[in-house]
């Protein structure tokens, strides 16, 4: 897929410029091959376009929680890894406590930009897949459309 095709609501430079600012925020991938880098960058694009934005802002914020999320998720599995003293274990995952907070923020404030744009629109949003961070498969809920829409948080 192009990059461009992953954003068609915005214009094709803004798109390109959104997204290739995500992909150097994102860490290695865990197997150094170019099939898990690209893995790791289509998923990266994909929950990007997940959050359907309108507009460049909206598509930095998006971009601002997809990498956010994704250094949370690393600093996680960086305190996970055998050997590493108690000291750094907690001090990693505090890190990782703080990261998922800060997503948290960013991402309720993208919903309530959206909420606010697509009430003064008069029109529905189209609803979107809610992650929980991998630890189920979820691919069937999803975010209700409209100004009802409920606070979200990622649980981890």
């Amino acid at each position: 897929m192009l990059i461009t095709e992953a954003l068609p609501q915005l214009p094709p430079a803004v798109a390109r410029q959104v997204l290739q600012t995500l992909i150097p925020l994102l860490q290695p991938p865990i197997s150094d091959t170019p099939e898990s880098l690209a893995a790791r960058d289509a998923a990266a694009i994909a929950a990007v376009a997940s959050f359907h934005p309108a507009d460049a802002a909206e598509a930095l914020l998006a971009v601002q929680t997809v990498a956010t999320y994704a250094h949370a998720m690393d600093s996680r599995r960086l305190a996970a890894r055998p050997g590493v003293a108690r000291e750094e274990v907690l001090r990693l995952r505090s890190l990782a406590d703080t990261k998922m907070r800060v997503a948290q923020s960013v991402l309720r404030t993208l919903l309530d930009i959206q909420a606010v744009r697509e009430q003064a629109e008069g029109g529905a949003r189209p609803v979107a897949p809610v992650s929980d961070g991998g630890a189920t498969d979820h691919a069937d809920c999803a975010v209700p459309a409209g100004p009802q829409r409920p606070k979200l948080r990622i649980v981890h």
